[in-house]
């Protein structure tokens, strides 16, 4: 059994988050269009979605940084660091690495000063990803904080379904998180839908990291308006230890949860 101690929370953390949409709109909107994929942008982001993280420190210390098809978009970087800035967390999983630590690490470090404690642990199953990101976090100087794991996916069976995901070891990301509980997890990876193309991969990734993450810490999940996102999004919501909060039309969609109970 994993002994963590939880972050202690700021003093000025609120727990009021920024407006979202229920799932059950979402999905009552997609059964009516009744179009496979029909709520998933298509289109590359322009120039007025870029303008979002305009003045952004980290983006531009990375002043050569181009955002990619496979990046976190924008709007979904600006909307979670609203919410960073509210909530303010300490010590963050992520899965999927890239332009998004680099920007919140950053954003992380500048909340708790030089002097707190505070972890970002980021997740990839790829070393050439894991890779490009370092060189980013060097850049924008947070290479004290960030901790990179290399996990490749795996098949599984969690809550009775078959499944594949990354191959998180607790004991691995115990120790980069300092033997801490995270207080906020952000999903954006597998990539493609896991191992040998799996649909709905990230399925498993927050019941993964259940006995790692403290009472009411956040998750967050991208791509959220994707089909097969929001069928994940149906089966979190039946577990009784999450609580499904709504997605943001940010992006490709940012959905947001809570775990409503530490693990025994």
């Amino acid at each position: 059994m994993l002994n963590l101690q939880r972050p202690t929370a700021p003093t000025d953390r609120s727990m009021v988050l920024p407006p979202m949409i229920p799932l059950e709109e979402i999905l009552r909107l997609r059964l009516r269009l009744a179009q496979p994929g029909i709520l998933f942008p298509q289109e590359f982001f322009d120039s007025e979605d870029l303008s979002a993280l305009a003045g952004d420190p980290a983006l531009e210390l990375l002043s050569g940084y181009k955002f990619s098809d496979y990046s976190m978009e924008p709007t979904a970087l600006a909307y979670l660091k609203e919410i960073f800035t509210t909530y303010k967390p300490k010590t963050i999983v992520e899965l999927g690495s890239g332009i998004s630590t680099a920007i919140l690490s950053y954003l992380l470090r500048s909340l708790h000063g030089p002097d707190a404690f505070i972890r970002y642990v980021t997740i990839d199953q790829s070393q050439d990803y894991v890779d490009q990101t370092w060189s980013m976090i060097e850049e924008v100087g947070t290479t004290d904080i960030v901790k990179t794991i290399v996990a490749d996916t795996k098949p599984m069976t969690i809550h009775e379904r078959e499944t594949a995901c990354y191959d998180i070891k607790p004991e691995l990301v115990a120790e980069a998180l300092d033997g801490h509980q995270a207080d906020l997890i952000i999903v954006d990876g597998p990539v493609g839908g896991g191992s040998n193309g799996v649909k709905g991969a990230r399925f498993a990734t927050v019941p993964l990291l259940r006995p790692l993450a403290a009472h009411q810490a956040l998750f967050f999940l991208d791509d959220a308006l994707r089909d097969t996102e929001l069928e994940i999004a149906v089966s979190w919501s039946q577990l009784d230890y999450l609580e499904v909060l709504g997605l943001k039309a940010v992006g490709k969609g940012t959905l947001v949860g809570c775990y409503l109970d530490a693990a025994a």
